[in-house]
């Protein structure tokens, strides 16, 4: 399934005819209709699919931090894989776009169900989140419903790569302390 995510073409991304999904996913019109009676289940499950990468992705940033790693570099390593996958993933994006605004995306994923993927997702990011602000390398006023905003603000496959990299390195730069200033004359 998340070969057809990224896939260019006609009919890419979750407005593609279902017979061209199909097509792709080499299985008859049938066969996908049998595991997705509609659409919509189809692009649910190309969401959790997607969400249950970003669950396992933050949860091994998270055990990287518990084995000593600084968390403030592992967050920012964590928020630039998932905001690849989020800028090229375009059924991903435009699914989630159409959920719920942002802010209330971060709180439906903290309400999320006990061991679902978004619940897991929200613990890692949240427990590595806190880490990273108690060692000082992220402000103290960022939660989870500012990741999760700025992930969505983050500019797609339309922008090169390279200004999407220099974008994404403003945004963690944001994210960081003011530096101090030094009392000199």
């Amino acid at each position: 399934m998340r070969d057809l995510q990224s896939q260019p073409g006609v009919g890419a991304g979750d407005d593609a005819p279902v017979d061209e999904v199909a097509r792709r996913a080499g299985v008859a019109v049938g066969t996908l209709y049998r595991h997705f009676p509609a659409k919509d289940d189809l692009v649910a499950a190309v969401v959790a699919d997607s969400v249950e990468r970003i669950a396992a992705m933050a949860e091994a940033a998270l055990a990287e931090a518990d084995a000593g790693a600084e968390p403030g570099p592992v967050l920012d390593r964590l928020f630039r894989a998932v905001a690849e996958g989020h800028a090229t993933d375009r059924v991903f994006k435009a699914a989630t776009g159409r959920l719920e605004a942002p802010v209330e995306y971060a709180e439906t994923l903290a309400g999320a169900a006990p061991g679902s993927p978004p619940a897991r997702a929200a613990a890692a990011i949240a427990a590595l989140l806190d880490r990273a602000r108690a060692a000082g390398a992220v402000r103290p006023d960022i939660d989870l419903a500012d990741l999760v905003l700025l992930l969505e603000g983050l500019p797609g496959v339309g922008v090169p790569a390279q200004r999407r990299a220099r974008h994404l390195d403003v945004v963690l730069a944001g994210l960081r302390p003011a530096p101090s200033v030094g009392s000199g004359s």
